[in-house]
């Protein structure tokens, strides 16, 4: 039975190249072979006594042979080909997530201006009563949508919405005012990307202050 180290034998004094070795995918099992059959040879130079440029010739046609079972055309394509889409989820992360925590830190402050808008002591400029938070003109909708602005903060899809405010102080002026906003955030990239993700994503903020 010819084994792997004779085939390299007969290459290197022969000067013959085996069809076995113009084969260009090997697994890993041929390639743990190749690589024992190159020890053998190291010691088989070692045993015998050779000339310097006999051991140098060797030693670069067995590098050659190695090197077939191992070449790596193509690899830098593969590469290039998986590359993009971590990548793609890394820039729609940092797109989607950052613009996400912007709108909802416009929430945050729209709710809040309106619960200190809506608690806030006011009074009649014509009888000098107290008005109660559902009397305030302009309301807290109206003050935070046109007086504010704060939809042109958000993006133009955004659906920005100022939720009626409720709480005992809302219609007494004693008590706790509650006021909700809510918007609509439309994902950039992730929910092409994310299966799952729901899109439009809901946010909203609600804060609770009491009467002065």
């Amino acid at each position: 039975m010819i084994t792997l180290t004779t085939i390299l034998l007969q290459v290197l004094y022969r000067k013959e190249t085996p069809r076995f070795f113009k084969q260009r995918s090997l697994d890993k099992k041929l390639m743990l072979m190749v690589d024992c059959a190159d020890i053998r040879l190291r010691l088989e130079v070692r045993r015998r006594s050779f000339t310097g440029k006999e051991a140098v010739g060797m030693f670069f046609k067995l590098r050659r042979i190695l090197k077939l079972g191992r070449r790596q055309e193509g690899s830098a394509a593969v590469e290039f080909a998986l590359c993009p889409i971590p990548l793609l989820l890394i820039v729609g992360g940092i797109l989607d997530y950052g613009q996400l925590w912007y709108m909802q830190s416009v929430l945050t402050t729209a709710s809040r201006e309106g619960a200190r808008y809506a608690t806030r002591y006011q009074t009649d400029t014509s009888t000098g009563a107290r008005l109660t938070p559902s009397n305030l003109s302009p309301s807290v909708s109206d003050y935070l949508t046109t007086t504010e602005d704060y939809p042109s903060l958000l993006p133009a899809d955004a659906d920005f919405a100022v939720t009626t405010p409720w709480g005992a102080g809302y219609t007494t002026g004693t008590g706790p005012v509650y006021v909700k906003v809510t918007a609509k955030k439309y994902w950039f990239l992730l929910s092409n990307l994310v299966p799952g993700l729901t899109n439009p994503q809901p946010l909203e903020s609600t804060t609770v202050m009491t009467c002065e």
